[in-house]
């Protein structure tokens, strides 16, 4: 088992981000607008799209609930303009888990499914804050 921080890890998910920002070019190419190229850019672009739909959420505004709480809560509603969350939530979410952290059936025994989504939530959404706050 990979442990979330390592570099293999942190590798597979900049490719799932990296793809799944390429096929949502309906989302982020509106209007003639220009895609970002390079990484950092991608995940700002992709944090952008979640405040622009859940600024307005009330537990944010009456900061009732973090910020990775409320990705956990966008995530849950299927956006178009980050597909994985398809993956994640329409699908088996232990397995999704699973084969990012490259566990064992035992390994995998020991999450529930909601421990999964919410872990699998938080690795992408770590690794996009990160990449997001290094953009210009």
């Amino acid at each position: 088992m990979l442990k979330t921080n390592s570099k293999a890890v942190n590798e597979k998910i900049k490719n799932i981000i990296i793809e799944c920002y390429n096929d949502s070019d309906d989302y982020y190419g509106f209007e003639g607008r220009t895609m970002a190229t390079d990484y950092n850019s991608i995940c700002k672009d992709i944090i952008n799209a979640f405040m622009n739909e859940k600024k307005n959420d009330c537990q944010w505004r009456a900061n009732r609930i973090s910020k990775q709480d409320l990705f956990f809560d966008w995530m849950q509603g299927l956006p178009t303009a980050f597909s994985v969350s398809d993956d994640i939530f329409l699908h088996d979410a232990l397995e999704y888990l699973g084969e990012l952290l490259e566990q064992t059936e035992t390994e995998r025994e020991k999450y529930t499914t909601e421990q999964a989504e919410k872990t699998a939530c938080y690795l992408f959404f770590r690794e996009l804050i990160k990449h997001a706050n290094k953009s210009e």
